[in-house]
């Protein structure tokens, strides 16, 4: 598939499926409903409560929408809220994503950790970053005049750190970008080893795919990079006004929203097209509306 065709047939798909976008929608809602209690909450405890809650709460939401999207990729069910999709997918896939979503957290943790470890090895440390913001005042201003004012060796080590964390991040997300795909895609009965060998099969697929992966890793970030510069230069040019500016934000939110929708479905249609297609037998092609169809349909 060209890639190109691959990102309008992606498109297209985001186009005609608004339950998928609307079931994300009201679980940002949800969301943005619980994380504020976590912070204004008087014990730790408590606190430690609903941060889990929210992860477990999470993990369950992305399980079920990530198997609703998954179907989209086969065919459309357009004007459908795919309620029992999106419940088979929780019971099908919750335990299987709670351990990927913790080794997923635990590689991201490794890999700053990494990253931290070869900042300070060729930039020297940055203790005394930490100890100038305890001093100065919690607002952009104080912190672009504190910016400003320090010397060129403590900027050199600023920025060093600052680019060995967005190449740690860059290797990291490019190595995980199939992961839930194929999480979702695998087959294994044994929801425990699912995870382990979804790892495994994603890193094959990257570098079995390896240039058309990384087209798409750099597409995605270019239009992630766009959507903040664009509104970084809206807001610079009538952020004064408030009521625009809400406006602005408000555009930027429903802009991103459909955003994750288009990435997401873009990497799901991806793997399900290349996966369904290299099974030989299993694999018819695709139909007029570009919906993957099998001899299973």
């Amino acid at each position: 598939m060209r890639f190109l065709d691959l990102i309008q047939k992606a498109f297209d798909k985001v186009v005609k499926s608004p339950a998928m976008t609307l079931q994300l929608v009201i679980y940002l809602i949800v969301i943005n409903f619980l994380t504020p209690y976590v912070f204004i909450s008087e014990h730790k405890s408590v606190a430690i409560i609903l941060i889990c809650c929210i992860f477990l709460f999470s993990t369950a939401f992305i399980s079920g929408w990530f198997q609703v999207v998954k179907e989209f990729t086969k065919k459309d069910l357009m004007g459908e809220f795919k309620i029992p999709i999106l419940l088979e997918g929780i019971g099908k896939n919750f335990l299987s994503t709670l351990i990927a979503s913790l080794i997923y957290l635990g590689f991201l943790a490794l890999s700053l950790y990494l990253a931290s470890l070869v900042a300070q090895l060729l930039f020297g440390n940055m203790n005394f970053l930490v100890q100038d913001l305890r001093t100065i005042p919690q607002n952009p201003s104080a912190y672009f005049e504190y910016i400003k004012n320090l010397p060129v060796d403590k900027l050199y080590i600023i920025y060093g750190w600052q680019v060995c964390f967005i190449i740690s991040s860059a290797i990291f997300n490019f190595l995980f970008m199939f992961y839930f795909p194929t999480l979702i895609s695998d087959t294994t009965k044994c929801q425990f080893l699912r995870p382990f060998k979804a790892f495994y099969k994603s890193l094959c697929f990257t570098f079995k795919n390896f240039f058309m992966s990384l087209g798409l890793y750099l597409f995605i970030h270019i239009i992630y990079i766009s959507l903040g510069v664009f509104r970084a230069v809206l807001m610079s040019f009538i952020g004064k006004v408030a009521a625009l500016g809400a406006v602005i934000s408000m555009i930027y939110l429903v802009a991103y929203i459909y955003f994750i929708c288009f990435i997401v479905m873009l990497l799901f249609y991806y793997y399900e097209e290349k996966n369904s297609c290299s099974n030989g037998s299993d694999c018819i092609g695709q139909n007029e509306n570009g919906d993957i169809i099998s001899k299973e349909d």
